[in-house]
């Protein structure tokens, strides 16, 4: 099985509060409490559970004003990796190494193209006389054994679908790859939930040549272990069940403070 280190040793401690949609108050092991930085714009719904047993990697650098940053939560003996930019670093491991089946050939891989003055997608691959063009999105939450992408609304990433379909009408490829970052998931869906407009635009763009893929990775303390691929169901469904877990989850998910938070932190670590 393939597994995708760290960079580094994480740092387990107590999770405090999320006071910031960025912050992070946490009790590391060793009593020292420290704020750290989480990558993860959206809710985290049922994720933010004070108390919860969580890792940090550091990020001990000039060019950055935290030193910590939030990698995994165990939520109910499940490790889930809540730094949603690790998405990119998996998928950039897996094509560097030519290990993910359908990117094992190419010329070369470039990172965060320009499709226009609008749209950035996260890889390009050169293929003999075409490109593919690939865009990942990261997958933390799973209600039922079911992956659900987005949490929230993604206007962004509705732009990035219409992109990918002119690249696909211009005769090149294009694949949407779902990086799911906790191992107990059994299937993808999209979720019309958090956002029908995006769910509507993948579906129709999988009808005209966008392809979709969902990847399972299992989050580990000392690297990810790479599952492969997890079934993708595009169709709509009956979402009762997924809207009353939302509701379970309210308790669990956002942040509690403001913007002066953010600024008073980066001072003091500073």
């Amino acid at each position: 099985m393939l597994i995708v280190p760290w960079n580094g040793i994480l740092v387990s401690g107590r999770l405090l509060q999320r006071r910031h949609r960025f912050l992070l108050d946490v009790l590391l092991d060793n009593g020292e409490q420290v704020v750290a930085h989480c990558i993860n714009p959206g809710r985290m719904e049922g994720l933010i559970r004070p108390g919860s047993r969580i890792w940090l990697s550091n990020a001990d650098s000039p060019k950055r004003n935290l030193k910590w940053v939030w990698e995994l939560v165990e939520i109910e003996g499940v490790l889930v990796c809540t730094n949603s930019w690790s998405a990119n670093k998996l998928i950039k491991y897996l094509l560097e190494s030519k290990s993910l089946n359908g990117f094992r050939k190419f010329k070369e891989i470039s990172e965060e193209v320009s499709l226009d003055t609008r749209n950035r997608i996260d890889f390009r691959i050169q293929r003999a006389n075409r490109f593919h063009y690939v865009e990942v999105k990261s997958v933390q939450q799973v209600c039922s054994g079911v992956g659900y992408f987005p949490n929230s609304k993604v206007l962004r990433s509705q732009a990035h679908i219409k992109a990918l379909v002119k690249e696909v009408n211009a005769g090149n490829e294009a694949t949407l790859l779902a990086v799911i970052q906790r191992k107990d998931a059994k299937l993808f869906r999209l979720s019309d939930l958090h956002d029908p407009v995006f769910a509507k635009a993948l579906r129709l763009a999988s009808k005209k040549g966008l392809r979709v893929r969902a990847l399972l990775f299992e989050p580990t303390v000392k690297g990810f272990k790479f599952h492969g691929d997890v079934p993708v169901d595009l169709k709509q469904y009956e979402n009762s069940e997924l809207q009353a877990w939302r509701e379970e989850m309210k308790e669990y998910s956002g942040w509690n403070r403001t913007k002066a938070d953010l600024t008073a932190a980066w001072r003091k670590q500073r």
